[in-house]
């Protein structure tokens, strides 16, 4: 093949952008505070070190808390205002030689996308964005799963660096969503499709902790939990355009949807009489069937040690006092497969008592166990489908016929995302 024909290899490169409230000198500040203020040459080392375990030692000595080292800055703010374009853009170039390696061994053309390349740009309201190219749209576009393996790897810190650098002080305490939907029969499969694809959208939004979702048991309720580090960035996130586009394609997935918000309490807080926790039990496999009936024997307890009965819709309580799900979808991505306990409390002194009971021992004998109280988040401006005690929302659909346009506008929101429904969204998986 000559150099006048080549070979024309096609891949779709998928852009990640993060919206941030930072101004942009801000944003550029938290990205070299964890990248290097003065780019490294790295081509000089390679002449300095004979072995590799000598190359790796110093490269590892220049590697900032997410994993990357800062390269090159191109300020392309500086050249455009010359041509009247009033905005600072600056383009970074960071990587690591011992993450590179773990791709290059597979296919040396990854070499072409690594180092990768952010650009930082100056938005309207004193805010900012940061955007760069998933590396694995760039780097794998042939079967490869070696390489693909080591992407996702590199994937997985670019966005957590992104997302950290994004990120906007919280200015309250965390706040965790407690939500469940029941999903329109016969539309199972193609909606946790859809959820995959949508949960990287909330991981990317600042002050993001975790998301989780999973069957309830015995019935027909699935449960979606969620983590902020504040309430504010929580209420900023369902007020992105991009959770509007969603929120209008409900109906198309869901019949029934209730949520609240709650926070842990402040020091010395007097803990009134509405309370909720969660238990996170994390096991190595699924939960088999022996382990199954050990743990609705625990569960079977909750009543007598004081769990409230457990409301979902306004008015509506399921028949036992808690929620059980699993196993879970949760992002970040766990290396084990969760479960989550929820339920609601009238006093502190109950709960504590129970996490002394010989049902609460029956559970930790399955994995990792921990427990979390919360108090409840009361609204304080107005939000559709409030109740009047500004603790809870909630919306009953009646079936019909799929909106079309909201649908493919939800699903192309999710495709020029960039998420993915296929493992390479930094969720993890687990199976029954």
């Amino acid at each position: 093949m000559t150099t006048s024909n080549p070979r024309e290899i096609p891949f779709n490169g998928v852009r990640l952008r993060f919206d941030s409230r930072k101004r942009f000198d801000e944003l550029v500040s938290a990205l070299l505070a964890d990248v290097g203020e003065k780019p490294l040459m790295i081509d000089d080392l390679p002449a300095k070190f004979e072995s590799w375990e000598s190359y790796k030692a110093e490269v590892e000595s220049h590697v900032g808390p997410s994993g990357f080292i800062l390269f090159a800055l191109m300020n392309h703010g500086a050249w455009i205002k010359k041509a009247q374009v009033r905005k600072k853009v600056l383009r970074v170039v960071i990587g690591n030689p011992l993450l590179a390696i773990t791709m290059l061994r597979h296919d040396l053309t990854a070499g072409l996308f690594a180092p990768v390349e952010l650009i930082l740009i100056e938005e309207d309201e004193d805010h900012s964005s940061l955007t760069y190219v998933r590396p694995s749209s760039l780097m794998v576009v042939e079967p490869n799963e070696p390489l693909m393996a080591a992407a996702r790897e590199l994937d997985a810190k670019l966005q957590a660096l992104a997302a950290k650098v994004t990120a906007t002080k919280a200015t309250g305490p965390l706040a965790v969503l407690e939500a469940a939907f029941k999903i329109i029969p016969g539309k199972e499969t193609a909606f946790l499709a859809y959820q995959a694809s949508v949960v990287p959208l909330a991981a990317a939004q600042p002050g993001f902790r975790a998301g989780y979702s999973g069957p309830v048991w015995d019935t027909t309720w699935v449960y979606f939990g969620a983590r902020f580090d504040s309430e504010e960035q929580m209420n900023a996130w369902h007020g992105e355009p991009q959770h509007r586009v969603i929120q209008k394609s409900a109906p198309n997935w869901w019949t029934s949807l209730y949520l609240r918000k709650w926070r842990p309490p402040m020091p010395g807080e007097v803990l009134g009489d509405r309370l909720m926790s969660e238990t996170s039990i994390l096991v190595d496999t699924a939960l088999d069937d022996t382990q199954i009936k050990s743990v609705r024997q625990a569960l079977a307890e909750l009543g007598t040690a004081g769990a409230q009965p457990f409301e979902t819709l306004t008015g509506e309580f399921e028949a036992h006092p808690f929620q059980f799900s699993g196993p879970l979808l949760v992002a970040p991505a766990a290396d084990k497969v969760p479960y989550l306990l929820t339920t609601h409390w009238s006093s502190a002194d109950h709960f504590n008592a129970w996490k002394s009971s010989s049902s609460y021992r029956a559970l930790q004998s399955l994995g990792e166990v921990s427990s979390e109280l919360f108090v409840p988040i009361v609204e304080t401006r107005p939000r559709e489908h409030l109740r009047d005690d500004k603790l809870q929302r909630d919306w009953e659909w009646t079936h019909k016929e799929t909106n079309e346009p909201e649908l493919a506008a939800a699903k192309e929101l999710t495709r020029a995302s960039g998420a993915s429904c296929k493992g390479d969204d930094g969720l993890s998986r687990p199976g029954r």
